[in-house]
């Protein structure tokens, strides 16, 4: 039954109606279609068929949830706790992790208690839609040394391995590809979405030689190590030659006049409060002030992929940028015909690029040689830099410190989608330092910018290497089936 089911899974791909035995359902003790979906039962069928040792997971590692606090328990400093939003598939973030007090953890008790360790890995449970659960996975490859201890919410679950057989790095280069992503989406229960430990607890995981494990591990080691470099290095770029313009905001109350002269037709506070802060951090600063559109140009190269139906476009939109890295991490293709309504600008190598909406987030990257010519989202400004006086890695770097964020954001006007309008970006001052003190920022921007593309490649690489290796082992086994097949008719005839 199960062989025939398997045959009819390869000719019929996406049907309506389909059967399954009646003992699958039991063994299952789930009730729901997507489980059994034909792709879901295709990788369990490849996974029996190869060689290796395959066990459940939780045989190899412990499964269970953090515990999430009320939103009004969140506060600047305290333990750190791990959400959603830090899992990238690209490498756990803790730059912008949250804190709750001590006080919470207490009144949790135990259960709240379970503190993350290092090589945990972590996949989230629940997401704003039932497609993306099973998409990112990331594993604590460290724990930042300023951190004694660390939780996460309940909206993540944690494998914690328990089982010398398995390679942590290989585990999480499994659970990324198709033979770890479509067995966590099968399992998704309920109308909100979620995933629980004892479903995932009962993931089949196949085990390859031990230095298998240890070669597709020894990729994302490697590629966790560049991106740990690349953080090192923008922090000290910051801190080296922006932490000058670094400013706060006051969170309390404050008051302050302006006179009636100088009130245009904008009535927001922030926006009267932002010329007067930013002349004086301007002021304090070392490098000389220039005018943005002294410094860039607004690029007007525009095209329509629809009128070019079968040519092949990159496409860059706004959620493509690291906001906190400042780097474009994807980019989507697509034939003209396919085109959205919102492809429009051209890039070149160089540019700069600016969110034009919410851009206080820090939405600003440079576009790199694989993205020469590529097509932009129209809600991003093109800024072309005036090499003679900045180049592109300077520029970049000055628009995301604290005091031309502050500007740029003075510029955003509209209530639920506010956006900065026409050429108003070219009116933000924007500190600029020497020549020397450039190509110093251009030759630590360019590091940067490599290390973390070989680390996403490797990410990559690592999860392609699982594909590509049962891949090769699912063509092994069809053979030597077939040998035997044909033996069998030799035989009787």
């Amino acid at each position: 039954m199960d062989r025939e089911l398997y045959k009819m899974k390869v000719i019929n791909l996406d049907p309506l109606v389909w059967s399954i035995p009646y003992s699958r359902t039991v063994e299952s003790d789930i009730l729901d279609c997507k489980f059994f979906d034909i792709k879901h039962i295709e990788i369990l069928e490849r996974l029996n068929q190869m060689k290796w040792k395959l066990i459940e997971l939780k045989d190899l590692a412990t499964v269970f949830i953090g515990q999430t606090p009320e939103r009004y328990e969140y506060v600047d400093e305290g333990i750190p706790i791990i959400k959603v939003m830090n899992v990238t598939n690209l490498g756990l973030r803790w730059d912008d992790v949250s804190f709750i007090p001590e006080g919470v953890v207490k009144k949790w008790g135990a259960k709240g208690k379970q503190y993350i360790q290092t090589l945990d890995i972590l996949i989230p449970t629940a997401a704003h839609s039932p497609e993306a659960i099973g998409e990112k996975v990331d594993i604590v490859s460290f724990i930042p040394n300023n951190f004694e201890k660390v939780l996460c919410v309940a909206e993540l679950a944690v494998v914690r391995i328990k089982s010398e057989e398995v390679d942590p790095f290989y585990l999480l280069a499994y659970l990324r590809s198709k033979y770890g992503r479509i067995q966590i989406k099968s399992i998704i229960r309920g109308q909100t979405a979620h995933i629980y430990p004892f479903d995932l607890e009962r993931l089949k995981v196949s085990l390859p030689p031990s230095e298998v494990q240890k070669r597709i591990g020894d990729m994302i080691r490697q590629a966790e190590e560049l991106r740990l470099k690349a953080s090192e290095i923008r922090k000290r770029l910051e801190l080296n030659y922006i932490s000058p313009y670094k400013l706060k905001v006051p969170d309390k109350c404050f008051y302050f006049t302006m006179p009636f002269e100088e009130i245009d037709d904008r009535l927001d506070v922030d926006y009267y409060f932002y010329s007067l802060l930013v002349p004086e951090v301007l002021s304090k600063g070392p490098y000389s002030i220039y005018t943005l559109g002294e410094l860039a140009s607004i690029s007007e190269k525009t095209i329509n992929p629809k009128k070019y139906p079968n040519k092949m476009f990159k496409y860059l939109e706004i959620s493509d940028v690291d906001v906190l890295e400042g780097d474009i991490i994807s980019y989507s293709k697509f034939v003209g015909a396919d085109a959205p309504d919102r492809a429009r600008k051209l890039v070149n190598k160089g540019d700069v690029i600016v969110s034009s909406v919410r851009t206080y987030r820090r939405a600003i990257a440079m576009v790199g040689e694989d993205l020469d010519k590529a097509v932009c989202s129209t809600g991003f400004i093109v800024l072309k830099p005036k090499s003679d006086i900045i180049n592109s890695e300077t520029l970049w770097l000055m628009l995301r410190s604290d005091v031309c964020i502050l500007q740029l954001s003075r510029l955003l006007a509209g209530g639920l989608y506010p956006a900065i309008v026409g050429d108003e970006i070219l009116k933000v001052k924007v500190p600029v330092p020497s020549s020397d003190l450039q190509n110093e920022i251009r030759e630590k921007v360019r590091k940067m910018l490599y290390y973390r593309q070989r680390s996403r490649e490797l990410h990559s690489s690592a999860t392609k290497e699982v594909e590509l290796l049962f891949e090769s082992q699912f063509v092994t086994s069809n053979v030597s089936e077939g040998k035997k097949v044909k033996r069998l008719i030799n035989k009787r005839s």
